[in-house]
């Protein structure tokens, strides 16, 4: 039996009821634990109208209520949200405290149920029932919440996680990449880096599948490059011609056109720009099947050359060594989870970017600026520091860093939180 099949078969006893109607019966038992209704509504805040409703499973409790619920019936809040394991909380008996800020809580797991209806408000794309509890079922085992906390095991159960991402992968969407994304930093610091080479991969491998899916879903990937607009603004146009200039007039290029690559080109409107220069030959890359319509639509009106898109792996680059003078990644660098003692995620991106390369060309990385991870939506952030890590390792300099802020929340993605960017250019060291 395949895992997507074992998985499915674990789930199967969830879609007989809603995640709501299992909720609201285990509400009711939280309830005659507090003394009844009158009791619950004194002790979390929640109206009487709005208790009816989750009993009556009209509605989904929210996460700070379902939390509410949980403490004042003394109730585990994973057993409220999945029915699984114990009622009553266990003592903590043996929390490894340098792991404790890694462990996942009990807030991101019942998070996963208003995810949906997020989703729903963002991208008009709602989720059936039958999804969500396969959603909340896998998330659970996926982390294993319990099993890093309690007793003497606190180790990230892999191949369990690695199963679940298999099968959440597959399916288009922006849910399964958050799940994924919202667990990476506890995969890989709270197994203390002794995760084998090969399941590593594997899980990178899970990732880029899962992000590639978001853009293909027609209820998301066709909004996203909508929104972004398919022409740059003014002040854009301005910062990377000038950029591009500085770079031609420091390396000294003869009138022989650059040869570009533009990395996660997206809907092509940098590409429509660089084509326009007649010094400039551009070849785009992305890996999702609503880049390649619109871009593959530009060729066939003539907006751009007859084979600028490609379609690919932003990690196994589908190209010779050497082949172009200059790589434009905008926005592209916080998809790769960052292991700086690994191969893969951004390391392996890193030294593609340099094997295309030519000796004498140069890299423009343009993404968010921080620290760690942006759950919600997710980004890998980097700064100075990483920046010069990563490029030190893979064969690069550092010629400049410029970090900037720009207010794209709004227009860009739903509920960024970060809005501290970065710019910087890197050069062969040989």
């Amino acid at each position: 039996m395949s895992q997507k099949s074992q998985i499915r078969e674990s789930v199967s006893h969830l879609r007989e009821i809603s995640p709501s109607e299992q909720i609201a019966l285990r509400l009711k038992t939280c309830i005659d634990r507090v003394g009844g209704k009158k009791a619950m509504v004194e002790q979390t805040g929640i109206s009487l109208s709005h208790l009816f409703r989750y009993i009556n499973a009209q509605a989904i409790l929210p996460t700070d209520r379902l939390l509410a619920v949980a403490r004042a019936a003394k109730v585990h809040p994973n057993w409220l949200l999945t029915g699984e394991g114990s009622p009553d909380i266990a003592p903590i008996t043996s929390l490894v405290s340098e792991q404790q800020h890694l462990l996942i809580d009990a807030k991101s797991l019942v998070h996963s149920l208003t995810l949906a209806e997020q989703l729903d408000l963002d991208y008009g794309y709602r989720m059936s029932p039958s999804a969500k509890a396969e959603f909340v079922f896998a998330l659970y085992h996926a982390v294993r919440h319990e099993s890093q906390i309690y007793g003497n095991n606190t180790k990230f159960e892999t191949s369990k996680a690695l199963e679940v991402y298999a099968y959440l992968s597959s399916i288009q969407g922006e849910i399964p990449r958050r799940m994924i994304l919202n667990t990476i930093e506890i995969m890989f610091k709270a197994a203390k880096g002794d995760l084998p080479e090969k399941e590593v991969r594997t899980f990178c491998n899970y990732l880029n599948t899962a992000i590639k899916n978001v853009y293909n879903h027609q209820a998301i990937g066709q909004p996203y490059f909508d929104r972004i607009g398919y022409s740059l603004e003014p002040d854009t146009v301005e910062y990377v011609d000038t950029m591009l200039a500085e770079y031609k007039k420091s390396f000294l290029f003869s009138d022989k056109p650059l040869h570009v690559l533009d990395i996660g080109c997206g809907n092509g409107r940098h590409l429509l720009h660089f084509s326009k220069d007649k010094h400039i030959k551009i070849t785009g890359i992305d890996n999702n099947a609503t880049a390649k319509r619109i871009c593959e639509d530009y060729e066939k009106a003539g907006k751009l050359p007859k084979g600028t898109f490609v379609e690919g792996d932003i990690h196994n680059l589908p190209f010779k060594d050497h082949s172009f003078d200059f790589i434009f990644a905008n926005a592209i660098l916080f998809h790769a989870p960052f292991l700086p003692d690994s191969p893969h995620g951004v390391n392996q991106l890193m030294l593609e970017l340099r094997r295309v390369l030519k000796p004498k060309g140069a890299v423009y990385l343009h993404s968010r600026y921080g620290s760690g991870f942006d759950p919600f939506p997710f980004f890998q952030l980097h700064n100075e520091a990483t920046i010069h890590l990563m490029s030190k390792k893979s064969g690069f300099q550092v010629q400049w860093f410029k970090k900037f802020f720009w207010n794209d929340s709004i227009e860009y993605i739903p509920q960024a939180r970060f809005n501290d960017w970065f710019s910087t250019l890197l050069t062969r060291t040989n």
